[in-house]
């Protein structure tokens, strides 16, 4: 007997359904869409297919089609464009839902018909959900035309993002059918559908300062609720939330009817909206718990998961991670994390809170003196508190919630990290920093999330630079220092960002630490006394990884060290004939073998990569205690030789000239030696070229070279691969647009041309018939 009732329930639903759909497509709005609709889409994919084949044709290398053309919110594409538009269209066709039924008064007929009034309007949804199928599936023939344009088309990524657009269009459907539901006026309704999802879009911008009322306001936007579905990434949160948006607006559309049909005190009427509103705000607040959060990255290459490592790393986290960030007021980046953009900073771990759904996470508010000169120029005279109660005021937040210096320094120092804003993560005890950066970014990526939650849970490396013979500075911003890879804490990729720890000693007056993993000797000037040699030579007999970074001029200093190891640096300085740069300055890049020392050199030297090295020594290597030798760089072998020293730099046209004593050199300037001892895996690394990993030489842009990436997989390999870490990805394969720019012609002619022509021609056939009969 149920099922039977439960049969002619959802016959009545689809018959109204059908009702609706044959009147709305008996109106030229409903055509008049579809065709706006496909020759909009039409427009946006064509252009987009047709910038990115012109870019092909001019050698460009293209990438991950699929995501710049049809889900990039960077490069406009097609879905976040479509989505952004359906505001316009849904409210044209929901408006004349029930107001045409009220104002027309065929709404008392319905009433006091036998049909139920949720029957009505799951009948009127039913057929907008109808309608919106038919938006898809002009969506779907553009995709289509996609495959065949595109090789290796992410088409189930795309699946996952059409999946996106059709719950926004149902639940713009279920908002503007209940719009229509209060008013018979159907230009009102269209005005009110607009400003609601104006609110919806809004809503997640109030009272974020209100702890209690941040997260309900954040629940109720509706703003970029499709993206994470568009861009390949389905989760239960997201598709619950559409359902119930749509469940409640449709709900509030058969109180509302229910209302008319029976007379009730306001306050009745008042208190079942209210009582659904929070019946769906709890259950919407169950559903964005984390640990009851389901995912599923679409994406081909799953560029919306972590990548392996970083879950590899989550794994071992198995108590809850506590995230605390220290805003200080007047540090330049504070307002990406004020009390009105927490939830947006918290969004930002999406990608950790799916496999460390326990995260926890806290903010502090501080103020206190930054190195943010402009700002202090900008408000002269001001004291630090005043200051803070200025910016606070500017901002429009409550400037109680700041603690001052003296409080701030009760729970942390943070003036070795420059009072910056800076996140602290804890775990079982174990505390790192995850920092901000001063490039165009800001915020860390993966790979230093990454880094610091492995720093958590492992040992982590540390790395000593001897200071006392007038080695290269780790704390000063020189162009031959060392502060930008070695301690520059504002800088990305910096050892303390990657995961080393580093510090420096005098090897003359104090022993080598006994849990140093990597000692680094950059270009001593001074020679090594008996003892500091000592110390040096019981450092590599017991198997440690060392790093040598010298010069030409310091072949006697670091003679009596290579001799340990089976090295020795060729006298003089290498030369490269150019017309464009100095004698000493050579371009040297990664020699096949390089690949042996790190898998990202095999993409470097694919990528066609530079080293830019200047004053550069060469090495020979001899077989000397076991060592196993690899050549990292070489040297274009015409062009490059042995000059004896001095070296004049001015002669911008110097040859090879063997009389003056000029030699072909047979070394390389960067070599890697490998010897397994007293248990352990020794890895030593030396360089000819002190200035290879120099403030200097890491920024230079011209010629673009690519030191840095060859200086961070050097400790890499070092440290055994423990940092930095990999977050690469597979490679997208839908690297090929394989029509012409005349393909592209003629797919104009088809989907600006011949498809709304069809669209309309099928519209007017079938309004004049109908009008006929």
């Amino acid at each position: 007997m149920r099922n039977y009732q439960t049969k002619i329930i959802m016959k009545t639903i689809l018959r109204i359904a059908r009702t609706e759909l044959s009147t709305l497509f008996y109106s030229p709005i409903a055509w008049l869409i579809l065709t706006v609709f496909a020759f909009q889409t039409s427009l946006q994919y064509t252009t987009l297919l047709g910038n990115w084949e012109a870019a092909q044709q001019l050698g460009n290398k293209l990438s991950d089609l699929t995501f710049n053309i049809f889900t990039s919110e960077r490069y406009g594409g097609l879905f976040p464009q479509v989505q952004s538009k359906l505001f316009l269209y849904i409210p044209l066709l929901t408006m004349g839902l029930m107001s045409r039924e009220i104002s027309s008064g065929s709404i008392k007929l319905l009433l006091s018909s036998p049909i139920r009034i949720s029957q009505i309007i799951f009948g009127k949804f039913f057929a907008m959900m109808a309608y919106g199928l038919l938006l898809i599936a002009i969506l779907i023939v553009v995709i289509i035309t996609g495959a065949i344009s595109i090789q290796n088309l992410d088409v189930h990524s795309l699946i996952s993002g059409l999946l996106g657009i059709y719950l926004v269009i149902c639940a713009y459907s279920a908002i503007g059918l209940f719009m229509s539901s209060i008013t018979s006026y159907q230009v009102v309704a269209a005005i009110s559908t607009l400003v609601t999802l104006a609110a919806l879009g809004y809503v997640g911008t109030l009272w974020q300062d209100i702890n209690i009322l941040r997260e309900i306001t954040y629940f109720l936007s509706i703003s970029g609720r499709a993206t994470q579905m568009i861009s390949g990434l389905i989760s239960t949160k997201d598709l619950l939330y559409f359902i119930l948006v749509s469940g409640m607006f449709l709900g509030f559309s058969i109180l509302k009817m229910q209302a008319a049909r029976a007379s009730n005190p306001g306050y009745i009427a008042a208190g079942r909206y209210a009582i659904l509103t929070i019946v769906v705000l709890f259950i919407g607040y169950l559903t964005s718990i984390p640990t009851l959060i389901g995912y599923y990255d679409m994406t081909a290459t799953k560029s919306r998961t972590l990548t392996v490592a970083s879950q590899n790393i989550v794994k071992q986290i198995k108590h809850p991670l506590h995230i605390t960030t220290y805003v200080n007021l007047l540090d330049r980046n504070a307002h990406s994390s004020l009390p009105s953009n927490q939830m947006a900073n918290i969004a930002m771990f999406g990608m950790y809170t799916r496999f460390l759904p326990n995260t926890k996470f806290n903010f502090v508010y501080f103020y206190d003196v930054t190195k943010n000169e402009k700002l202090y120029k900008m408000n002269p005279g001001l004291s630090t508190k005043s200051l803070a109660k200025k910016i606070a005021k500017s901002n429009q937040v409550d400037f109680k919630i700041f603690k001052s210096p003296e409080q701030i320094r009760k729970i942390i120092d943070l003036r070795p990290e420059e009072n910056r804003m800076v996140r602290q993560l804890t775990l079982d005890g174990k505390q790192t920093f995850l920092r901000l950066f001063d490039d165009m970014q800001r915020q860390p990526s993966e790979a230093e999330i990454s880094a610091a939650l492995k720093r958590l849970v492992i040992k982590v490396p540390k790395v000593g630079f001897i200071i006392g013979h007038q080695e290269r500075d780790i704390d000063r911003n020189g162009d031959r220092d060392y502060k930008l890879v070695a301690t520059d804490k504002t800088f990305r990729y910096s050892m303390p960002n990657l995961g080393f720890d580093v510090e420096k000693f005098d090897l003359e007056t104090s022993q080598i630490p006994p849990d140093l993993d990597i000692l680094v000797i950059a270009d001593p000037q001074i020679p090594f006394s008996p003892v500091a040699q000592k110390r040096l030579f019981k450092y590599l007999e017991d198997g440690k990884n060392m790093l040598i970074a010298g010069e030409p001029a310091r072949h006697d200093v670091l003679t009596p060290i290579f001799q340990q190891i089976g090295v020795v640096m060729e006298e003089g300085t290498l030369v490269q004939e150019s017309k464009d740069y100095a004698p000493d300055f050579l371009l040297g890049k990664l020699g096949a073998q390089s690949t042996k020392i790190s898998k990202y050199y095999d993409v470097m030297r694919q990528g066609d990569a530079f080293l830019s090295l200047q004053g550069t020594a060469a090495f020979l290597t001899t077989p000397t205690g076991g060592y196993k030798a690899t050549p990292i760089v070489s040297l274009e072998s015409k062009l490059t030789y042995r000059a004896a020293l001095p070296l004049d730099l001015e002669d911008r046209d110097r040859k090879f000239n063997q009389s003056a004593g000029d030699q072909r050199s047979l070394g390389s300037p960067a070599i890697a030696l490998q010897r397994s001892i007293h248990g352990r895996d020794q890895r030593l690394i030396v360089l000819g070229d002190a200035d290879i990993m120099s403030n200097a030489e890491i920024l230079r842009t011209k010629p673009k070279t690519s030191n840095l990436q060859f200086v961070t997989q050097l400790f890499s390999w070092l440290s055994k691969e423990s940092f930095p870490i990999d977050t690469s990805r597979p490679m997208p394969t839908d690297n090929l647009i394989k029509i012409s720019a005349s393909g592209i012609g003629k797919l104009k002619l088809v989907l600006l041309g011949i498809l709304p022509i069809c669209l309309l021609a099928a519209g007017s056939i079938l309004l004049i018939s109908r009008k006929r009969k």
